[in-house]
């Protein structure tokens, strides 16, 4: 048996709700920074999210669950569509015509935000997440995913293939390059036509970060101990897409507004001969 999770595809009620097969470590190894995601969401569920609300408050509650409470929370709907929209159009174009992407697969998914936007444009879609709490609210929000699964990353099963596969704003959370580079090769396994990677933090500029976090966040060098971010530079990408045969370009958050655009840039590839696959970061 594989280890992939297939959500229940029949109607169902808010008592007979699709379930996730569980892919964490059995270890209790557990790293500081899942145990914070794993908090997050703790007193909501999907109901909640969804009863009675509007598209934009919707995906403004998702993203509030999904770190933007402290982070981001001056952040308008018409900002997080912006990033959406970019997200889409990257892992669309790379042909002579815009290409049209029908599926779509997110590394670290979080409680289905874009994902949600994804399938309100009728496109297919699963996920990957480690926070058991996210990933049961997305379970909820979402509908019809060929895969919802709990569990690393880097366990991502590459059999069930999508036209894109993307990661929006994780790869900071990993524990090293080398993980991460695992991960973007799973992506690429997976994936029939691109792949994406969104907000990577800039090694360069890792010393402005952890200034202006210790500026602006009080007693933030007590109250992050253990939560490390990752910060990668440009070369592991080049490198990769140059043992892939990828074109490659970088280009920017366009999140007006948000704090850590400074700090993070984004990286795209596509195949030099067909069928095309880009990564955006």
């Amino acid at each position: 048996m594989n280890n992939r999770t297939i959500l229940d595809q029949r109607p169902t009620t808010n008592d007979q709700r699709p379930t996730t097969n569980d892919q964490r470590p059995t270890t209790n190894d557990v790293s500081l920074w899942q145990k914070v995601w794993n908090n997050k969401g703790a007193d909501t569920d999907a109901y909640q999210v969804l009863n009675g609300h509007s598209t934009e408050e919707i995906v403004l509650e998702l993203k509030r669950l999904d770190g933007f409470d402290s982070t981001g929370k001056d952040l308008s709907f018409e900002t997080f569509n912006r990033q959406y929209i970019q997200i889409r159009n990257e892992l669309s174009h790379g042909s002579i015509s815009q290409h049209i992407i029908n599926s779509v697969f997110e590394v670290g998914c979080g409680s289905g935000a874009l994902l949600y936007l994804f399938q309100k444009d009728g496109i297919k879609t699963g996920g990957i997440d480690y926070s058991e709490q996210l990933i049961k609210i997305a379970g909820g929000v979402l509908h019809d995913c060929a895969e919802l699964i709990c569990g690393e990353a880097v366990n991502t099963p590459s059999d069930i293939k999508y036209d894109a596969v993307f990661s929006g704003g994780v790869f900071p959370y990993f524990p090293s390059s080398g993980y991460a580079e695992r991960v973007m090769q799973i992506m690429y396994e997976k994936s029939r036509y691109s792949i994406g990677i969104t907000n990577v933090h800039d090694i360069k500029m890792k010393d402005a970060y952890i200034e202006y976090r210790t500026k602006t966040v009080e007693n933030y060098a007590s109250k992050y101990v253990g939560l490390d971010k990752l910060f990668l530079g440009r070369d592991m990408f080049i490198d990769f897409a140059e043992a892939h045969e990828l074109d490659i370009r970088f280009t920017y958050s366009v999140m007006t507004g948000y704090w850590n655009n400074p700090f993070i840039y984004n990286e795209a590839e596509k195949q030099k001969f067909l069928p095309l696959r880009r990564i955006i970061s």
